[in-house]
């Protein structure tokens, strides 16, 4: 916790792209040999923010390059509310969502191998390819990633990502019969009517993953549930 940063703050690297060979290491003018003594191509490019005089030293450490990334409280949660009635049609919806706030891709969430686990399609898809190396790979370097982690796990701004997201948790559309024919049937309300849940969202998180859920993988995900129902009364 730092006075002036919200609380569940993310505290870590910054990171531009990952190298793309071995001569780039060497040649390398950052010495981060405090977090990653042995560089690979595919791993992070950690930057140099400051220093022990408070200026960019050419070296990255615990001490002095790492910042504040995001915080998994939002700043700002909303709703709206809608309703619409038209004769016997009746219409309503929920939308909620937050904005400013962060989520964390960790442990099974983000880690391609974590615990000599499984591999997700976007982490293979996206993974570092030493034949042909891009600067900002949608994944970086594979490795097997036990309990211990490594380098390129560490909390830095790759696996922290945009947590806002908008949903659609409740929509429902209703017909009631008319009087009229409630009487041939002897009923005094007879409604028909179909709700969903969780129909659809939009976010910026990773396929898969839900920015509302924000966990490390071992909870079942939010599910979409359509139903459909009769409301009688006699």
């Amino acid at each position: 916790m730092f006075i002036g940063y919200p609380l569940e703050m993310y505290y870590g690297y910054k990171t531009d792209g990952v190298f793309l060979d071995d001569q780039e290491i060497t040649d390398w003018y950052i010495d981060q040999s405090a977090v990653n003594p042995d560089s690979k191509p595919g791993d992070f490019r950690y930057v140099d923010i400051s220093g022990p005089n408070g200026v960019p030293d050419s070296v990255v450490n615990p001490t002095y390059d790492r910042t504040f990334l995001g915080s998994r409280i939002p700043k700002y949660t909303f709703s709206v509310n809608l309703s619409a009635n038209y004769k016997n049609i009746d219409f309503s919806a929920l939308f909620q969502g937050v904005a400013k706030v962060s989520g964390l891709m960790e442990r099974y969430v983000g880690l391609a191998f974590f615990n000599q686990g499984t591999i997700q399609r976007w982490q293979m898809e996206g993974r570092f390819d030493p034949e042909n190396p891009v600067r900002y790979p949608g994944y970086p370097r594979l490795e097997v990633v036990t309990n211990s982690l490594s380098p390129n796990t560490q909390t830095n701004d790759f696996w922290v990502l945009d947590g806002k997201y908008l949903r659609l948790k409740n929509i429902q559309v209703g017909y009631t019969l008319p009087e009229s024919w409630l009487k041939v049937i002897h009923l005094n309300h007879l409604r028909i009517y179909c709700s969903a849940e969780n129909l659809f969202s939009l976010n910026n998180y990773r396929k898969g993953w839900d920015p509302e859920m924000n966990v490390t993988g071992e909870f079942y995900p939010i599910l979409s549930t359509i139903t459909m129902g009769v409301n009688v009364r006699f």
